[in-house]
């Protein structure tokens, strides 16, 4: 049955069907209403993708971090332009209500700002400080991968 929507893999940069051109009928569950097609890939679509992730590695690692926080920056700016449209599909997709998708899959809009997506000096993304004493392990190894960074060093 044509459902009106075919989906396709997008390998460096081009939407391009499966290799050997197989497909699978996606159905809403909570429907049971078909909904798209989408191609059932193989490893010879694996091995494409695969080809070109690494000639596009070629030019990323040799890019500034400033270059990299950049590019991530964008592709988080397109995302969340789009983010009504991903809840919708993502609703289809699961049949959960379109509520209940959007609760699970999109940020409080405090954690989406361009400001809060500029490195802090920090070595990774710290939880809340309100959960501080939970979270942290015994060992001070655990503890100080959760330390702010500063130009002296790491604050204890």
């Amino acid at each position: 049955m044509s459902t009106g929507r075919t989906l396709q893999n997008l390998i460096d940069g081009e939407y391009v069907d499966s290799a050997d051109g197989r497909t699978l009928t996606l159905v809403n569950p909570s429907t049971e209403e078909e909904f798209a097609e989408a191609p059932i890939s193989n490893t010879e679509d694996v091995d494409r993708a695969v080809r070109a992730a690494e000639r596009a590695f070629e030019t990323w690692r040799d890019s500034t971090p400033a270059e990299r926080q950049l590019a991530l920056l964008r592709l988080a700016d397109a995302l969340e332009a789009r983010a009504d449209e991903f809840v919708q599909i993502e609703s289809e997709n699961t049949g959960k209500p379109l509520g209940l998708t959007a609760s699970e899959e999109l940020h409080p809009p405090s954690t989406r700002s361009g400001s809060s997506r500029v490195q802090r000096g920090c070595s990774r993304v710290a939880p809340p400080v309100s959960t501080w004493p939970a979270t942290r392990r015994s060992s001070a190894a655990s503890r100080s991968a959760w330390s702010p960074r500063s130009r002296r060093g790491t604050i204890r």
